[in-house]
């Protein structure tokens, strides 16, 4: 999850809030491995939805067992960008933004729910040909995703299974007409430079992050030119429909396997595990990253690969048959 809002105080040098302030718009140097992840890249395309274009970023040959990464609030499609070509090979893969971010369309009366992004991602599927290897294919969900994704198999069962890294899910027995949260606009405001947006760019909740190199890649590619200056690539009308809890029931009966992979000192989910792990189904498994926090993708990017192939391959075995 990403939040380019500024806060109230100035960024200063030292502020772990806005940790690429420092660098004062200069790239820093990323591991070799970075380096040639970024080299194997996607095919870039869009689909339509609810007529809205929906950006689309796919790897991996189309016959191959399909992936679709999806990313959280206020990130975009390349936040998997760095991530999804250690499974080119062996999957179809695929990441979408969501609308209202990263380079999709924004909706025409700039109203976002969790019902319409599922949409969003029911239809990458098709979009990107995850399925046409017979097998269903396996959502991986970060943050927001997870929830979206999450509701998405509540009605759709075609479905390989779900990972989900660090997603919020909020316990509660509250009916569900009760449970919207609305989240308002974002002031998205221009700035005259790169590296004055740079500057003002963190993550959220707020965070410290060793991995400079993996914020500055993200928060250049949330960038767009506009009007003589820079800005983010987030509709900053957009007004967000959350359904913000969960009954036990719901998320126990999810009809697929599901993994649950968390940050070990995520201001978000850390302390509730206990709780989480009560409420998925007892097949459910759990693991933990050590040193990160709850944007797991951009503080241990290695240890998350990792933890996503023993998943995919834990499953393989008794994965359905092909069709």
């Amino acid at each position: 999850m990403t939040n380019s809002e500024p806060v109230r105080r100035p960024p200063s040098l030292v502020d772990p809030i806005f940790p690429l302030a420092k660098l004062a718009g200069e790239r820093p140097e990323p591991p070799r491995w970075f380096d040639d992840a970024l080299q194997i890249k996607p095919e870039r395309s869009f689909y339509v939805v609810d007529g809205v274009e929906i950006e689309l970023l796919t790897w991996g040959k189309i016959g191959n067992p399909g992936l679709l990464f999806g990313h959280g609030y206020a990130g975009h499609a390349d936040w998997w960008g760095f991530v999804a070509p250690f499974f080119a090979e062996q999957y179809r893969c695929a990441s979408f933004s969501l609308s209202g971010m990263g380079r999709s369309g924004h909706r025409p009366d700039h109203r976002y729910s969790t019902a319409a992004w599922a949409r969003e991602m029911e239809s990458a599927v098709a979009a990107a040909s995850l399925d046409a290897s017979g097998t269903p294919p396996v959502i991986v969900a970060q943050s927001m995703a997870g929830l979206v994704a999450a509701r998405l198999l509540a009605s759709n069962g075609s479905f390989g299974g779900l990972i989900a890294i660090d997603s919020g899910f909020n316990l509660s027995d509250t009916p569900e007409r009760d449970n919207t949260l609305i989240i308002q606009g974002h002031r998205n405001r221009l700035f005259s430079t790169v590296a004055d947006a740079l500057a003002r760019y963190r993550l959220s909740p707020d965070q410290d992050c060793a991995n400079l190199y993996v914020l500055d890649h993200l928060a250049r590619l949330s960038l767009r030119e506009r009007d003589g200056g820079w800005s983010w690539h987030l509709d900053p009308k957009m007004v967000t429909e959350f359904n913000q809890y969960w009954r036990k029931e719901e998320l126990r009966q999810l009809p697929c396997p599901v993994s649950y992979i968390f940050g070990e000192r995520s201001s978000l989910v850390a302390h509730r595990i206990d709780e989480l792990k009560d409420s998925f189904a007892p097949s459910t498994k759990f693991i933990g990253i050590p040193d990160a926090d709850h944007n797991v993708l951009a503080d241990q990017p290695i240890a998350l690969i990792v933890a996503i192939r023993a998943v995919l391959e834990s499953w393989r075995t008794c994965a359905p048959r092909p069709r």
